[in-house]
């Protein structure tokens, strides 16, 4: 199989259900070790089905699928090499001047980050007096920030409204050239640095209720101050309505799963998948696409013991040319 988006190792896993041991003794279930192992059978024909709902069927219902390749799809360095930065870049935030120099690659030519779901180079500086990293698109927007060295502690916990209002605050200053009317805001909240709660606030665009891969992640500590600042196709993706028929294309996908599946369905207890992630995007050159991220489980189920094989596969979804 060919590189997906997601880095993600296809596991083998493999437990054993302990309540048949429970009810028959430890010597029972050590007899039953040969079964610890997944049959050679199992995986290769769990290799199989994955490797065809991947490349088999490549077009169905009057949609074309392929295998996510980051350096077609959406890397535009060719494009983006020509392209005249400068060495050394400063922005203000939290009342902080921070600059720094442009990160070059070894012939000194400026270095080209693509974060995300991007389709165009993030070029990064750092600061070393704040150990700080800044990057900016070649519009000079800010596109990315993140600073090491944030006094997590500092002047009290605000509370989650209060917090909402400076990240709202934040996404207008530094990316007025979007409509945030287009944007929903999600949050979640993890720890970080022992017991310190970062706040996670993140704007996605919606055309037509459907996700795209035009947001931005604003990360703020406890006292409302700004940890970091990640973005992805923003303000890039100037849709204003999908060419594409959703729920077709939920279809498209289940047939091209059951396809993969025929003549197979007797050598599997359990074999169904899960939509990870349906976002609209624009592809590097110009053309809409849907980026599909789908989860599919197989699992064989012998003598209270269960083996699962797993893989995330991304799809580039488009309008099959005709």
């Amino acid at each position: 199989m060919k590189k997906h988006l997601i880095p993600f190792i296809v596991f083998i896993s493999f437990m054993i259900l302990l309540q048949g041991c429970q009810k028959q003794g430890t010597s029972d279930c050590t007899s039953k070790t040969n079964y610890t192992v997944p049959t050679p059978s199992f995986v290769a024909e769990s290799q199989a089905v994955l490797s065809s709902f991947l490349s088999e069927h490549p077009n169905i219902d009057g949609f074309s699928f392929d295998d996510l390749n980051l350096e077609n799809d959406l890397y535009n360095q060719e494009q983006s090499a020509s392209l005249e930065v400068p060495s050394t870049a400063e922005i203000e935030i939290d009342g902080i001047l921070y600059s720094g120099s442009i990160t070059l690659n070894s012939d000194n030519t400026p270095k080209q980050f693509y974060m995300h779901y991007n389709n165009y180079p993030i070029f990064c500086y750092q600061d070393k007096i704040h150990s700080s990293i800044i990057g900016f698109d070649s519009a000079g927007n800010l596109a990315y920030y993140v600073n090491s060295k944030k006094n997590y502690e500092s002047s009290g916990k605000l509370t989650l409204e209060e917090c909402t209002e400076i990240a709202n605050g934040f996404f207008s200053s530094y990316v007025p050239y979007v409509d945030s009317n287009n944007y929903m805001m999600s949050y979640s909240a993890y720890f970080f640095a022992s017991d310190v709660e970062l706040r996670e606030f993140t704007f996605t665009k919606q055309v037509d209720g459907v996700m795209t891969t035009d947001y931005a992640t604003i990360t703020l500590t406890e006292s409302g101050s700004v940890f970091s600042f990640a973005s992805s196709c923003l303000g890039r993706v100037n849709l204003t309505n999908t060419p594409f028929d959703i729920d077709r294309v939920k279809t498209a996908i289940d047939s091209k799963f059951q396809s993969a599946l025929i003549g197979k369905e007797h050598l599997f207890s359990f074999a169904d998948y899960e939509i990870r992630d349906l976002r609209l995007t624009i592809l590097k050159n110009g053309t809409p696409a849907l980026i599909v991220t789908v989860l599919p489980t197989l699992i064989e189920a012998i003598d209270g013991f269960q083996w699962k094989y797993s893989d995330l596969i991304t799809f580039v979804i488009q309008t099959a040319k005709q």
